[in-house]
């Protein structure tokens, strides 16, 4: 809901004169806008929002890349909506809430957390597997 606000703000920074690319720039806001909304439910979604999705995605990367140039305005990010890859994993799983890892980080958060206030000993007084415990899930962050 916070975006809604997005189309004023756009509206008053961005020069008259650059009228094509302020419009170009709501249209693509509106349209992420319209993706994310579909793309956070947390029930399978069905081929007619997948579709949605795909439509919005499609007009956003158009919009967004005629303004900020397809070198510089694409993220790894937009390039993962812009390319299909997202779309590719809808129309597979039909939900992408149901993959997400918060969950899976806030449980290995909270153990690690655990296991460090259990062991306050010092560092110098830890086994080796002690420290290969808190180490492995920051190396399977970096690596994945």
């Amino acid at each position: 809901m916070m975006m809604l606000g997005i189309d004023k703000i756009i509206k008053h920074a961005i020069l008259l004169s650059q009228n094509d690319m302020r419009g170009k720039l709501i249209v693509a806001v509106s349209a992420y806008r319209a993706a994310t909304e579909l793309l956070t439910l947390h029930h399978p979604l069905s081929d007619e929002e997948i579709q949605q999705i795909a439509d919005d995605v499609d007009t956003f990367y158009k919009n967004w890349t005629f303004i900020f140039g397809e070198e510089e305005g694409v993220t790894n990010y937009i390039h993962l909506l812009g390319s299909g890859h997202v779309f590719l994993l809808l129309d597979r799983h039909k939900c992408l809430y149901l993959f997400l890892q918060q969950g899976w980080e806030a449980l290995n958060h909270k153990i690690q957390t655990f296991f460090i206030c259990v062991c306050i000993m010092g560092e110098q007084q830890w086994t080796w597997q002690q420290r290969e415990i808190i180490h492995i899930p920051n190396c399977a962050i970096h690596h994945a």
